[in-house]
Protein backbone atom coordinates (compact mmCIF):
# COMPACT_ATOMS: atom_id res chain seq x y z
CA UNK A 1 0.00 0.00 0.00
CA UNK A 2 1.28 3.26 -0.81
CA UNK A 3 1.96 5.52 1.18
CA UNK A 4 -0.12 8.71 2.19
CA UNK A 5 1.32 12.23 0.96
CA UNK A 6 1.25 15.04 3.29
CA UNK A 7 0.10 18.22 1.55
CA UNK A 8 2.98 20.95 2.87
CA UNK A 9 0.80 23.45 3.09
CA UNK A 10 -1.71 21.98 4.91
CA UNK A 11 0.82 21.38 7.05
CA UNK A 12 1.70 24.95 7.30
CA UNK A 13 -2.15 25.49 8.20
CA UNK A 14 -2.32 23.11 11.14
CA UNK A 15 -0.92 25.06 14.34
CA UNK A 16 2.26 23.57 16.01
CA UNK A 17 1.43 21.67 19.10
CA UNK A 18 4.31 22.61 21.41
CA UNK A 19 3.62 26.62 20.39
CA UNK A 20 -0.58 26.31 21.26
CA UNK A 21 0.45 24.40 24.23
CA UNK A 22 3.15 27.35 25.13
CA UNK A 23 0.57 29.98 24.72
CA UNK A 24 -2.56 28.06 26.64
CA UNK A 25 0.62 28.20 29.56
CA UNK A 26 1.86 31.94 29.09
CA UNK A 27 -2.10 32.94 28.85
CA UNK A 28 -2.89 30.54 32.29
CA UNK A 29 -0.07 32.25 34.18
CA UNK A 30 -1.00 35.74 33.33
CA UNK A 31 -4.42 35.14 34.69
CA UNK A 32 -3.05 33.35 37.38
CA UNK A 33 0.05 35.05 37.94
CA UNK A 34 -0.74 35.50 41.96
CA UNK A 35 -1.74 32.14 42.58
CA UNK A 36 1.36 30.56 40.61
CA UNK A 37 3.76 32.90 41.77
CA UNK A 38 2.23 32.07 45.77
CA UNK A 39 2.59 28.42 44.90
CA UNK A 40 6.66 28.70 44.16
CA UNK A 41 7.27 30.95 46.42
CA UNK A 42 5.64 27.96 49.02
CA UNK A 43 7.26 25.39 47.61
CA UNK A 44 11.00 27.40 47.84
CA UNK A 45 10.18 27.96 51.43
CA UNK A 46 9.54 24.26 52.27
CA UNK A 47 12.46 23.40 50.21
CA UNK A 48 15.04 25.98 52.02
CA UNK A 49 13.03 25.00 55.18
CA UNK A 50 14.01 21.16 54.52
CA UNK A 51 17.71 22.05 53.70
CA UNK A 52 17.49 24.20 56.64
CA UNK A 53 16.54 21.30 59.32
CA UNK A 54 18.71 19.01 57.51
CA UNK A 55 21.75 21.14 58.36
CA UNK A 56 20.73 21.85 61.55
CA UNK A 57 20.39 18.10 62.38
CA UNK A 58 23.82 16.85 60.81
CA UNK A 59 25.45 19.96 63.28
CA UNK A 60 23.29 18.73 65.97
CA UNK A 61 25.03 15.17 65.97
CA UNK A 62 28.25 15.96 64.52
CA UNK A 63 28.35 17.92 68.10
CA UNK A 64 26.98 15.28 70.02
CA UNK A 65 29.69 13.48 68.48
CA UNK A 66 32.54 15.53 69.13
CA UNK A 67 31.13 15.82 72.95
CA UNK A 68 30.67 12.12 73.52
CA UNK A 69 34.92 11.80 72.03
CA UNK A 70 36.11 14.72 74.24
CA UNK A 71 34.25 12.87 77.38
CA UNK A 72 35.46 9.24 76.54
CA UNK A 73 39.30 11.39 76.19
CA UNK A 74 39.02 12.87 79.34
CA UNK A 75 37.80 9.65 81.25
CA UNK A 76 40.78 7.08 79.81
CA UNK A 77 43.31 10.50 80.68
CA UNK A 78 41.82 10.60 84.34
CA UNK A 79 41.51 6.92 84.52
CA UNK A 80 45.06 6.64 84.08
CA UNK A 81 45.94 8.34 87.12
CA UNK A 82 42.85 8.07 89.62
CA UNK A 83 40.40 5.19 90.32
CA UNK A 84 36.85 5.44 88.98
CA UNK A 85 35.22 7.31 91.17
CA UNK A 86 37.43 9.88 90.34
CA UNK A 87 37.41 9.57 86.87
CA UNK A 88 33.38 9.45 86.97
CA UNK A 89 33.24 12.69 88.64
CA UNK A 90 35.59 14.80 86.31
CA UNK A 91 33.77 13.84 83.06
CA UNK A 92 30.00 13.35 84.75
CA UNK A 93 28.69 16.88 83.92
CA UNK A 94 29.47 16.28 80.41
CA UNK A 95 28.10 13.13 80.40
CA UNK A 96 24.70 14.62 81.99
CA UNK A 97 24.85 17.37 79.10
CA UNK A 98 25.04 14.74 76.12
CA UNK A 99 22.28 12.60 77.69
CA UNK A 100 20.10 15.60 78.53
CA UNK A 101 20.79 17.22 74.76
CA UNK A 102 21.19 14.39 72.87
CA UNK A 103 19.16 11.51 74.26
CA UNK A 104 17.83 11.05 71.27
CA UNK A 105 21.14 10.78 68.96
CA UNK A 106 22.98 7.73 68.28
CA UNK A 107 26.35 9.53 70.49
CA UNK A 108 23.41 10.67 73.07
CA UNK A 109 22.25 6.81 73.33
CA UNK A 110 26.28 5.60 73.35
CA UNK A 111 26.89 8.16 75.84
CA UNK A 112 24.01 6.88 78.52
CA UNK A 113 25.60 3.05 78.14
CA UNK A 114 28.94 4.26 79.24
CA UNK A 115 27.19 6.46 81.89
CA UNK A 116 26.17 3.46 82.87
CA UNK A 117 29.30 1.56 82.84
CA UNK A 118 31.47 3.91 84.39
CA UNK A 119 28.52 4.03 86.97
CA UNK A 120 28.94 0.51 87.43
CA UNK A 121 32.68 0.57 87.74
CA UNK A 122 32.69 3.54 90.35
CA UNK A 123 30.37 1.10 92.15
CA UNK A 124 27.13 3.33 92.19
CA UNK A 125 24.99 0.22 90.99
CA UNK A 126 21.38 1.49 91.26
CA UNK A 127 21.74 4.47 88.44
CA UNK A 128 23.74 2.45 86.58
CA UNK A 129 21.17 0.08 86.24
CA UNK A 130 18.72 3.01 85.72
CA UNK A 131 21.03 3.68 82.40
CA UNK A 132 21.65 0.03 81.29
CA UNK A 133 17.72 -0.23 81.49
CA UNK A 134 16.82 3.33 79.78
CA UNK A 135 19.91 2.64 76.57
CA UNK A 136 18.27 -1.37 76.77
CA UNK A 137 14.91 -0.18 75.44
CA UNK A 138 16.22 2.21 72.66
CA UNK A 139 18.90 0.14 71.05
CA UNK A 140 16.94 -3.04 71.52
CA UNK A 141 17.19 -3.51 67.62
CA UNK A 142 20.51 -4.22 67.75
CA UNK A 143 21.08 -7.69 68.75
CA UNK A 144 25.56 -7.20 69.63
CA UNK A 145 24.83 -4.33 71.26
CA UNK A 146 21.82 -5.51 73.38
CA UNK A 147 23.81 -8.22 74.65
CA UNK A 148 26.60 -6.09 75.58
CA UNK A 149 23.77 -4.18 77.96
CA UNK A 150 22.10 -7.52 79.01
CA UNK A 151 25.47 -8.36 80.11
CA UNK A 152 26.37 -5.03 81.91
CA UNK A 153 23.12 -5.22 83.35
CA UNK A 154 24.35 -8.99 85.21
CA UNK A 155 27.57 -7.61 86.54
CA UNK A 156 25.03 -4.76 88.25
CA UNK A 157 22.78 -7.32 90.17
CA UNK A 158 25.57 -9.77 90.68
CA UNK A 159 27.20 -6.16 92.84
CA UNK A 160 24.01 -5.89 94.53
CA UNK A 161 24.34 -9.81 95.28
CA UNK A 162 21.21 -10.69 93.36
CA UNK A 163 22.29 -13.47 92.66
CA UNK A 164 18.79 -15.11 90.36
CA UNK A 165 18.23 -11.61 88.97
CA UNK A 166 22.16 -11.62 87.27
CA UNK A 167 21.37 -15.05 86.25
CA UNK A 168 18.09 -14.26 84.31
CA UNK A 169 20.34 -11.65 82.54
CA UNK A 170 22.88 -14.15 81.72
CA UNK A 171 20.15 -16.12 80.33
CA UNK A 172 18.98 -13.37 78.29
CA UNK A 173 22.46 -12.74 76.74
CA UNK A 174 22.39 -16.79 75.69
CA UNK A 175 18.80 -16.16 74.21
CA UNK A 176 20.17 -13.11 71.91
CA UNK A 177 19.38 -13.14 68.45
CA UNK A 178 23.33 -13.31 68.05
CA UNK A 179 26.37 -15.47 69.54
CA UNK A 180 29.00 -12.95 70.04
CA UNK A 181 28.66 -13.39 73.80
CA UNK A 182 27.37 -16.60 74.46
CA UNK A 183 30.60 -18.55 75.89
CA UNK A 184 30.70 -15.41 78.37
CA UNK A 185 27.24 -15.86 78.96
CA UNK A 186 27.47 -19.61 79.85
CA UNK A 187 30.40 -19.12 81.97
CA UNK A 188 28.54 -16.45 83.81
CA UNK A 189 25.81 -19.06 83.97
CA UNK A 190 27.77 -22.10 85.41
CA UNK A 191 29.40 -19.46 88.11
CA UNK A 192 25.88 -17.87 89.68
CA UNK A 193 23.97 -21.57 89.46
CA UNK A 194 27.30 -22.88 91.77
CA UNK A 195 26.62 -19.54 93.93
CA UNK A 196 23.02 -20.42 94.29
CA UNK A 197 23.78 -23.78 95.38
CA UNK A 198 22.49 -25.42 91.60
CA UNK A 199 26.18 -27.39 91.16
CA UNK A 200 24.48 -29.56 88.41
CA UNK A 201 22.96 -26.93 86.32
CA UNK A 202 26.55 -25.42 86.58
CA UNK A 203 28.30 -28.25 85.25
CA UNK A 204 26.15 -28.47 82.57
CA UNK A 205 26.39 -25.01 81.51
CA UNK A 206 30.23 -25.55 81.58
CA UNK A 207 30.13 -28.65 79.61
CA UNK A 208 28.06 -26.92 76.70
CA UNK A 209 30.37 -24.03 76.98
CA UNK A 210 33.39 -26.32 76.36
CA UNK A 211 31.30 -28.09 73.68
CA UNK A 212 30.18 -25.63 71.21
CA UNK A 213 32.87 -23.10 72.03
CA UNK A 214 35.81 -25.49 72.41
CA UNK A 215 38.54 -22.34 71.74
CA UNK A 216 36.83 -19.85 73.80
CA UNK A 217 38.52 -18.22 76.62
CA UNK A 218 36.41 -19.53 79.00
CA UNK A 219 36.83 -22.91 77.94
CA UNK A 220 39.86 -23.62 79.86
CA UNK A 221 38.56 -22.87 83.81
CA UNK A 222 34.86 -24.44 82.31
CA UNK A 223 36.88 -27.55 81.71
CA UNK A 224 38.48 -27.44 85.29
CA UNK A 225 34.83 -26.81 86.52
CA UNK A 226 33.40 -29.80 84.97
CA UNK A 227 36.84 -32.45 85.67
CA UNK A 228 36.30 -31.67 89.54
Amino acid sequence: MAARKVNRKRLLKEPDEFLTFSARMIEFFQQNRKAVVGGVLAALLVLVASIGLMTYLKRQAEAAFDLLAKIERNYAASRAKADAKEALATVEQDLKRLVKEHGGRTAGRLGTYLYGAWLLEAGRTEPAIEKYQQVLKDLERYPGFRQIILSGLGHAWEQEQQWDKALSFYKKVKEADTWLMDDMALFQMGRLYEQIGKKEEGRKAFRQLVQEYPDSLYAGPAREKTST
